[in-house]
């Protein structure tokens, strides 16, 4: 005898087979996301009913896309998805069984994604997702980055003029006819936290996991470029200076979003790794950082070198001096008070969690303790001045 939880992967199935191969990866996320199997709130008759009811809409939604998923379609082809999408969305909503609206839930999620492909927004919005980062037109006036979903929908809602005006003169028709038409169903996307049935694989956490796109695209493309440079034998033209900076804004953008797996940041992390491995550390532009420096010192320097460190609380910064002499050469040496990152180890371990991704903490107590030997046997105490990139060279005996 069917029960409601049979049926409605019975209607799942169907709706995956109905489609392209390349749209079958998709569904295989929806045929694993986890739903009650029966209603506190009705029989479960009445929810296998309603299910039944509500999957003529699905299957009919499934045959007229089969054919177009790979095909550019016309504006009239993404509105009929858009009311078929509506027809479905409202049979499933209309039921007062709650397992039948979460089994509805995970159709809308289906047919939001439809629509992105049909309406073909996603890179129109990104471009608008780089226009907010800029912060200097319009988008300056509202949060719509904000990290609580109630201040982040308000700025979407006040800021609509703002985004229109964006929208308007840089997307093509479909794009542009989806953002006038269904604008409020754009900032729910944006703006709903996350359902737990999806475990952070709904089009929403993918969507605002699109503020990391361009900036793991330009690190991609460093690592190829380094991948080509391994293989052929020539010199990798970019350097530390460019590529931890690099590193480190992807690393801590995707730990925002619960939308990248551990597997993905560690892949990332990897790659970083395996290209410090045969980049020159030496910056002409600023204070040189050793080749034969563990680890731990790598970090370190790197955290007084380019670190902005001023929003970690447990770390004071002084102005940086603009020059820093050093024998008859003037270099730049960003110089910064770190009293309490130096004496504090459970200071400095945060940072460096934060700040040196590859960083592998197995030495780190071994590594602290050197430190403050280093330091006491320099002479002066050197946690109360300034300290710069030499300073660090220098204590540990490897400064060029």
């Amino acid at each position: 005898m069917f029960n409601f939880q049979m049926l409605l992967l019975l209607s799942l199935l169907l709706f995956y087979n109905y489609q392209p191969l390349e749209a079958k990866q998709e569904y295989r996320r929806l045929l694993t996301a986890r739903f009650p199997t029966r209603s506190l709130d009705c029989p479960a008759l009445e929810s296998i009913i309603s299910i039944a009811t509500c999957s003529e809409y699905v299957f009919e939604l499934s045959k007229y896309t089969d054919q177009s998923f790979l095909t550019t379609v016309s504006l009239e082809y993404a509105r009929n998805v858009t009311r078929m999408c509506n027809e479905m969305n409202s049979c499933f909503q209309e039921s007062k069984c709650t397992d039948v609206k979460t089994a509805g839930n995970i159709y809308k999620d289906r047919c939001d994604r439809l629509e992105a492909h049909y309406y073909d927004y996603e890179y129109c919005l990104a471009n608008f997702f780089e226009e907010i980062a800029k912060n200097t037109s319009c988008t300056k006036d509202y949060d719509y980055f904000s990290k609580d979903p109630e201040a982040k929908k308000t700025a979407w809602t006040s800021g609509k003029a703002c985004a229109q005006t964006f929208l308007n003169s840089n997307c093509s028709e479909k794009p542009r006819a989806y953002f006038k038409n269904h604008y409020d169903k754009l900032v729910e996307l944006l703006t709903v936290d996350s359902d737990t049935e999806f475990y952070c694989g709904s089009f929403h956490d993918e969507l605002i996991a699109m503020l990391c796109e361009r900036k793991t695209y330009e690190f991609k493309l460093a690592h190829e470029e380094w991948v080509i440079a391994q293989r052929e034998g020539y010199a990798y033209t970019r350097n530390d200076s460019e590529i931890t900076p690099m590193y480190r804004d992807v690393f801590n953008c995707m730990n925002e979003f619960c939308y990248f797996s551990d597997q993905q940041i560690r892949k990332l992390t990897r790659e970083y790794e395996e290209m410090m491995k045969t980049i020159n550390w030496r910056d002409e532009s600023s204070a040189a950082v050793p080749r034969n420096q563990t680890q731990f010192e790598k970090c370190l320097v790197m955290i007084v070198q380019n670190g902005n460190i001023l929003k970690y609380s447990c770390v004071e910064e002084i102005p940086k001096s603009e020059e820093w002499t050093r024998g008859a050469g003037i270099i730049n040496a960003p110089k910064t008070n770190l009293a309490n990152f130096l004496n504090d180890k459970e200071c400095m371990k945060s940072v460096m969690k934060k700040e040196c991704g590859w960083l592998t903490y197995e030495t780190f107590d071994a590594d602290f303790e050197k430190l403050q030997k280093e330091m006491n046997s320099a002479g002066e105490n050197l946690s109360q001045k300034e300290l710069s990139v030499w300073d660090i060279d220098a204590m540990f005996g490897s400064a060029p």
